[in-house]
């Protein structure tokens, strides 16, 4: 068994070398339930004393317990670490037991030489308090006899009682860290009210808006029509009709009017060659479009300052680079970073500056943490004053004032005063909103979308693609995001996400009903299903891994150090080939699943299915290859997997199949390399409003399995924020 090392201040777990970052809160609940480890812990009792009446829901209490037992692997149906029984809470009931170490009276009095040692006989894990002293705490396997020794201290000869003051001074230093760092996920109702009113549009979908400071002109961008894709629409104050200003943009994600109400500027998002664009506002209609900037990888979110010169947004140059915060100035058309990162994996997706132009909060997304982080930058000495944490999706956010944010995510708009570090409800989420546009300080515009959850339909098509027609639907339930084809044909492999907790299980077809396998709160993928039915293939936490669906016991492949990219069974299921970031290249290993071990199979790529004996490759930049086994000759395939997320490609006798999308069209392509010297393409084009790019293809290769969702329609609110 091995063991745990926590670093309280660091906030690290290391376990055999290898450390993962966890969350305050989580030490804070597994400190708590030691505490009173001979009684159940209910929801009521860690909502008061771990998070100290702070409103936070019950679901985020539960994802912290499932935390604690994916750190430890423990099963919730069988628990050996954590028992719950429903109306009576949670209680950890592997063996317990408690000493600490003799030294100067004065200095235990005190906490300052003496190592107080908290025994829950097991796995170790160690924390540092304030004073410097070592807090060890060690979780046993109820079926382990001997507990396991505290890594890296000697033993000691002789031991007593750990007392309630040495355990008091690190639940106090541990609450006083965990509320200065975690405040996060605390909002605190307003006493506000909020009134809603439809204003007047086009129908259909939108994904922006915007209203210029004089209120002479309003404008969203969506699609009316299938005919018309995605465009821009404009109208007047005191005008009635909307009017198409754009007829040939590709997805107009955002929107700003400038300050002086000279010009509405949009960025036109098309992988490779995206741009920034200036409509001309003046008294005719006769509106002129012209590019500012273009062929850049991305460009998102757009905003604007109180310098009406100035135009800012989020963009990527490359596709390898990061994406940062950049200023155009319309008179010196000159291009500036505004934000830096150390990590290529941040993306900076949105901002807003303060009325005074002072300041600038920043959306921050880091895919190694899977997490949104809210930043403000003063823009005159460069730093950042303030950073907060979010624990939900967060879709916009605007300056309400100098000192507040309106911040829109998944469940809810709430307010937050940056120089307090609290967040004030503003709105639940009963308006589903998905994008803001600030109007003032009473007034704020919303895209709402359709409030009843859309019909979630999977639809079973015959292979090849010349024989496409549909075999079965399944109509499933809406919070099923995936559905992948098992070797019976009675059950399916679906993930399920319902309020952050996601949860891998099998369906089964005929009754409609689902067996979990796994539920957790990290970020879960599955990847491929074994024949037999009782292996799935996942990637869990950034991580390659078995899950035995029998026991739901997790065999990690890959460590939480690699950059992952690819993974696959191999034809006969012995081994799992997958692919991870070296040093200089992608690297391909082969491991081998009966000894649990890993072997570097080649170099050079990141995509990766077995052919037979051969391989079917992909490069960095999706470029297919095959490869053959024996020799190792490459014969060029002059053809491109999708490298944008949530997509998925798979080989399957002679054919490869892949998918790609641009948030306007979902194409799926089928590539025949029976002849490899002359491979032969078809591709399907879906709406990608209806038909997301996932996708399953049968073992046999006789039917491609995937989801068709109900477009649902948005309408554009006025919220009144009536302070009271």
């Amino acid at each position: 068994m091995g063991s745990y090392n926590l670093d309280v201040e660091e906030m690290t777990l290391t376990r055999d070398g290898v450390d993962v970052i966890l969350e305050p809160k989580v030490l804070a609940v597994l400190l708590y339930l030691y505490q009173h480890h001979d009684t159940y812990i209910s929801m009521e009792e860690l909502h008061e004393k771990v998070w100290q009446g702070r409103v936070v829901s019950d679901a985020a209490v539960r994802r912290t317990i499932s935390k604690l037992r994916l750190l430890f692997k423990d099963d919730h149906k069988v628990p050996r670490y954590i028992k719950s029984l429903p109306k009576r809470g949670y209680k950890l009931i592997c063996p317990v037991s408690g000493s600490h170490n003799q030294g100067d009276s004065a200095a235990e009095a005190t906490g300052g030489k003496g190592e107080p040692q908290a025994q829950l006989e097991g796995e170790e894990i160690s924390g540092r308090t304030a004073a410097g002293d070592k807090a060890n705490t060690q979780i046993a396997d109820n079926h382990q006899a001997n507990s396991i020794p505290v890594a890296g201290t000697q033993a000691k000869k002789s031991a007593k009682p750990l007392t309630l003051s040495a355990l008091f001074l690190v639940i106090l230093f541990l609450a006083g860290f965990i509320y200065y760092f975690t405040g996060n996920d605390s909002v605190t109702p307003e006493k506000s009210a909020v009134s809603s009113e439809v204003l007047h549009s086009l129908p259909g979908d939108k994904l922006a808006l915007a209203q210029s400071p004089n209120r002479q002109y309003f404008a969203f961008s969506g699609q009316v029509s299938e005919h018309t894709g995605y465009q821009v629409y404009i109208k007047r104050e005191n005008g009635h009709d909307f009017l198409p200003v754009t007829h040939n943009a590709h997805v107009p994600i955002s929107l700003a009017f400038s300050v002086n109400n000279d010009a509405l500027f949009y960025s036109d998002m098309k992988e490779g060659s995206s741009s920034l664009n200036s409509i001309t506002l003046s008294d005719s209609t006769d509106y002129q479009t012209q590019p500012l900037l273009e062929n850049y990888f991305k460009i998102g979110n757009i905003f604007t300052s109180n310098d009406p010169q100035l135009v800012y947004f989020s963009g990527q140059k490359k596709a390898n680079e990061p994406r940062y915060i950049y200023r155009y100035n319309r008179s010196t058309q000159q291009t500036v970073r505004v934000t830096s990162s150390t990590n290529i994996k941040d993306l900076d997706i949105k901002g807003t500056i303060t009325p005074d132009g002072k300041l600038m909060a920043v959306l921050r997304y880091s895919e190694f943490e899977n997490a949104d982080e809210i930043r403000i930058i003063d823009l005159d000495s460069k730093t950042v004053i303030y950073r907060r944490q979010q624990s939900n999706i967060v879709y916009d956010l605007r300056w309400f004032d100098n000192e507040n944010l309106l911040i829109l995510n998944k469940e809810q708009l709430f307010k937050l005063d940056y120089k307090q570090d609290a967040a004030f409800a503003v709105l639940g989420r009963e308006h589903n909103l998905i994008a803001l546009a600030n109007v003032d300080q009473q007034q704020v515009l919303a895209v709402s979308t359709q409030q009843s959850a859309p019909k979630n339909l999977f639809f079973e098509q015959e292979l090849p693609f010349n024989d496409w027609t549909t075999r079965k639907i399944y109509n499933v339930d809406p919070d099923v995001l995936y559905m992948a084809h098992q070797a019976d044909d009675k059950t399916k492999t679906i993930l399920v996400n319902k309020d952050n907790i996601a949860t891998l299980g099998k369906l089964h077809t005929v009754s409609n009903e689902s067996t979990p396998y796994i539920e957790t709160e990290y970020h879960l993928l599955p990847v491929a299903s074994a024949s037999s039915g009782l292996q799935e293939l996942i990637k869990i936490n950034h991580r390659f891994a078995l899950l035995n669906t029998e026991t739901s016991s997790l065999t990690y492949i890959t460590s939480g150090d690699d950059y992952v990219g690819d993974a696959s069974f191999t034809d006969d299921e012995s081994h799992i080939l997958f692919s991870v970031k070296g040093y200089e290249q992608w690297e391909v290993y082969r491991y081998n699943i009966a000894s649990k071990t890993s072997s570097l199979l080649l170099g050079g790529f990141r995509y990766i299915r077995p052919y037979g004996d051969d391989f079917i490759l992909g490069t960095a930049e999706g470029e297919l290859f095959w490869h053959n086994g024996q020799t190792g000759e490459q014969v060029a395939l002059d053809n491109q997997l999708s490298t944008e997320p949530n997509t998925h490609w798979d080989v399957n006798g002679n054919f490869i199949f892949w998918s790609s999308h641009d948030l306007v069209q979902t194409v799926f392509y089928q590539l025949d390399i029976s002849d490899i010297n002359k491979p032969v393409k078809l591709s399907k084009t879906f709406d990608y409003n209806k038909i997301k790019p996932y996708f399953s293809v049968k073992k046999d290769g006789s039917s491609l399995l995937y989801s068709v969702r109900q477009k649902g329609k948005s309408e554009i609110l006025a919220l009144r924020l009536d302070q009271t």
